[in-house]
């Protein structure tokens, strides 16, 4: 795998970006947020959710729509999370793949897969790339990164990095998900924004993510949370609904 020469990574970890900037870095001053945050939710009976979508920003802004999805998905059984997000600079069609060994957070290391797994998803079509410095430029995974962690998160992590919101991605998009399920969690970063007159809720980034994980689990998202900032709303896929989903299409 090509070797990044100005990436900023130490020890093939990558850093954190946004801490200091949406967030402290200071793993007691976040866990105090984090404590807040997740104890203010009303607690689930059943974590039943089968993938999400989440905000990213300053904790204050997009923490209680995060919170919220990852209380209701059902951590404990995932062998690990897949974080999809679109960069936020020039688009290309590339689909990233991260080139480290693990993620830092304020409360410890994240993992991802092993290097062969990485190669073989890459080697699904010439639109995946391994690299490092689009996972340096983007720190829209920070937060929930820092969140799984908080959390004791066991299992590995996955960020994705799609180049563009274009169709042309979504092919290979639907052979990695189909690949990987269903032992990993899809989460969507994104800002969805309701609007206060119609209700309608858009994507202001990642629409084809939502459509892609849409077509994957033959379902839009069940359940949405609307913060008391409407651009930082979050939603869930349950998985009873998926199960619906599954058994209609199967009768087609």
């Amino acid at each position: 795998m090509h070797r990044y020469p100005l990436s900023c990574a130490t020890d093939d970890l990558r850093p954190l970006l946004a801490a200091g900037h949406f967030f402290s870095g200071d793993n007691e001053k976040l866990g105090s947020q984090f404590d807040k945050l997740f104890s203010s939710q009303k607690r689930p009976s059943k974590k039943q959710a089968r993938a999400a979508i989440v905000p990213h920003g300053a904790v204050t802004y997009a923490g209680p729509g995060l919170t919220w999805a990852l209380q209701r998905l059902s951590l404990e059984s995932a062998d690990a999370v897949i974080l999809l997000a679109q960069v936020h600079r020039e688009t290309e069609d590339t689909i990233w793949l991260p080139d480290y060994s693990g993620f830092m957070t304020p409360f410890g290391t994240l993992t991802v897969p092993s290097r062969k797994t990485l190669e073989e998803i890459s080697g699904f079509a010439d639109l995946f790339r391994t690299g490092r410095i689009p996972f340096e430029e983007e720190p829209c995974f920070d937060m929930i990164l820092s969140a799984l962690s908080y959390l004791g998160f066991s299992g590995q992590i996955l960020p994705i990095l799609f180049g563009s919101d274009r169709d042309s991605l979504k092919k290979a998009g639907l052979d990695l998900l189909d690949y990987l399920d269903p032992a990993y969690l899809p989460v969507i970063i994104s800002n969805h924004i309701k609007d206060p007159h119609s209700g309608i809720i858009e994507a202001q980034d990642g629409k084809n993510l939502v459509k892609l994980l849409e077509t994957h689990l033959s379902a839009p998202p069940a359940r949405w949370y609307h913060g008391e900032n409407p651009q930082y709303c979050a939603a869930l896929w349950t998985r009873s609904d998926v199960e619906d989903a599954e058994k209609v299409r199967g009768k087609e």
